[in-house]
C-alpha cells in the first residue's frame, strides 16, 4: 500500500495530458531498489507516451521501503485523475 502511495506522490503525467491506467511490473530488492532489468509494462494503456510516463513514475519513486525478501510486484499507475 505504501508503495502505491509513493508512486501516486511521484506521478509524472505526459505533456499531452493523456489518461489511462497502465500496469507496471518490477521486482523490489531487499535494499528497496528496483532489480535491474525487471521494470516493464505488464499491461499497456495503448498509448506509448503514457506507458513511458508510468515507467518514469516508478523509477522516480525508488527506493522503496525495503521488503523482507525480494518482492515481485505489478501495480496500476492511474493517470485518470488530474492533479
Amino acid at each position: 500500500m505504501r508503495l502505491g502511495k509513493k508512486a501516486r506522490a511521484n506521478l509524472l503525467y505526459p505533456d499531452d495530458g493523456r489518461s489511462g491506467s497502465p500496469v507496471v511490473a518490477f521486482t523490489v530488492l531487499v535494499s528497496g531498489q528496483i532489480r535491474p532489468g525487471s521494470l516493464k509494462i505488464a499491461e499497456s494503456s495503448g498509448q506509448a507516451a503514457l506507458d513511458a510516463s508510468a515507467l518514469k513514475t516508478i523509477r522516480a519513486s525508488a527506493p522503496f521501503d525495503p521488503p523482507p525478501r525480494e518482492l515481485p510486484l505489478a501495480i496500476t499507475v492511474d493517470f485518470t485523475r488530474k492533479r
